[in-house]
């Protein structure tokens, strides 16, 4: 990335805005903007008003899955330059990942419940959470972002990241009974605006080089035919 050009230099101011948007979003309340919504779910909503407030365990989760997908991003962008089978690591990855989350969840049921019963699954909206993130995330969404990453590369994708603090803000008034206030209003303006200028830098420097890799084929067209005559 060469940040003396136009295109560089959105990239990187289009970074800092979306960083601030979701620092804003978390960090930041301000005045009530909407009340809470009247569509939402009751037994998600008594879920989370039971739970249990984790205000240094939560946000140490936070930080090591951020750091683990940023880590898989660049994995997965270096993998795809000598092996690009997006079903192939989804469902190495998916395999993989059984026995880490059966130890996990037996050690939490254990510690907590002193029970593993504690995971077991019923007709509820714990088997749809489950059915949800095996279909869609897993078996969906992990094939298509890599083929994102091979397409346009990790940070691309990286940048759509935050676009998930958007989506849990207005699935939250929805559903759980939460107000909206100015500071997320303001965080999801800031984050739509840095993904915006972003994606336009991205943009223009696949174009420079599409039109690069053009004229190398007609320079080196025309320097065939010259030889050839």
């Amino acid at each position: 990335m060469n940040i003396w050009t136009r295109s560089g230099q959105a990239k990187v101011v289009g970074t800092v805005i979306c960083l601030c948007g979701t620092m804003v979003m978390s960090f930041y309340h301000g005045p009530l903007l909407l009340f809470e919504s009247d569509l939402y779910w009751n037994e998600l909503a008594e879920g989370v008003k039971g739970g249990q407030k984790a205000t240094i365990l939560g946000p140490v989760l936070v930080f090591l899955s951020c750091a683990s997908c940023a880590g898989w991003f660049v994995i997965q962008d270096r993998l795809n330059r000598t092996f690009f089978a997006p079903y192939t690591t989804t469902f190495l990855m998916t395999v993989m990942s059984i026995p880490q989350f059966g130890v996990i969840g037996v050690v939490e049921s254990l510690v907590t419940h002193k029970s593993v019963g504690h995971w077991a699954l019923g007709f509820n909206v714990r088997l749809l959470a489950v059915l949800y993130s095996g279909i869609l995330v897993s078996g969906f969404g992990f094939p298509v972002t890599t083929w994102c990453i091979q397409r346009r590369g990790s940070p691309y994708v990286a940048m759509f990241s935050p676009l998930v603090l958007i989506i849990v803000a207005i699935i939250g008034w929805f559903l759980l009974h939460e107000s909206i206030h100015v500071g997320p209003l303001l965080g999801a303006t800031l984050i739509i605006v840095g993904l915006y200028m972003f994606v336009w830098g991205k943009n223009q420097e696949i174009g420079r080089q599409e039109n690069a890799a053009v004229d190398n084929q007609i320079v080196n067209g025309d320097g065939a035919q010259v030889a050839q005559a």
